[in-house]
């Protein structure tokens, strides 16, 4: 098994921050419920703490989870997580996908006792079937388990799969970067740049740019690490 120290680890300041919601309408919402996530949003993590969950919709559960991890409470942070996650309940302004992309995340990197096969499971039955998610996840999901001749190959077949969807291009690279693997991501950057400047998409142009930075800046915060 591949380990956990070998998988670059995301800032855990920035767990529950841009994660969560769907772009669903609010004001299609019950108001109750959106004026309870908003109050509950602003307290105080105690506070947070006292509500009792079992009377909270998963719109209200999201919003102390951020107040949790807002002040770092990552055990309390992920107990949310997870139950969001495996609850079965839908609410139309929750990402449960995300949710539980995230909960993947951690299971790889050791910070919940939880299977990420279980997990894994989960985001296939919440993504839909023309979403790469998974089949990209499988691919990280198996180079923790240190199968990484096989996890090289599923990261190859999503591409082939996907080969139109830029976007599985910069999920690709950004596995490789968590890996380590600077010089493949560099090369699945290199491809989706020149599909991008064949299909003149400047948009994505900018996208893979950004991602270029991002990668630099992984790598030399590797290395840094690696001469301390």
């Amino acid at each position: 098994m591949t380990d956990h120290d070998d998988i670059i680890d995301v800032d855990s300041d920035d767990m529950g921050e841009d994660l969560g919601y769907t772009e669903f309408d609010w004001d299609k919402l019950p108001q109750q419920d959106v004026a309870e996530h908003d109050r509950i949003i602003e307290l105080t993590a105690a506070d947070a703490r006292s509500l009792n969950r079992d009377s909270l919709t998963d719109l209200q559960l999201w919003a102390v989870a951020q107040v949790l991890a807002d002040d770092e409470d990552v055990d309390g942070y992920q107990a949310i997580v997870h139950q969001l996650v495996f609850n079965g309940r839908e609410h139309p302004a929750i990402d449960y996908a995300s949710i539980a992309g995230d909960l993947l995340m951690s299971a790889i990197l050791g910070e919940v006792s939880i299977n990420a096969r279980d997990v894994l499971a989960r985001l296939h039955d919440l993504c839909d079937p023309d979403d790469a998610t998974p089949q990209v996840s499988e691919g990280l999901v198996l180079y923790a388990e240190g199968n990484i001749e096989q996890a090289m190959a599923a990261y190859q077949a999503v591409l082939d799969d996907f080969e139109d969807d830029l976007f599985v291009y910069l999920q690709v690279a950004d596995h490789f970067a968590l890996l380590g693997r600077f010089a493949d991501a560099r090369e699945v950057l290199d491809k989706a740049d020149e599909i991008a400047r064949t299909e003149k998409d400047d948009e994505m142009i900018v996208w893979i740019n950004a991602a270029r930075q991002d990668i630099l800046a992984a790598e030399a915060a590797d290395e840094e690490e690696d001469e301390d």
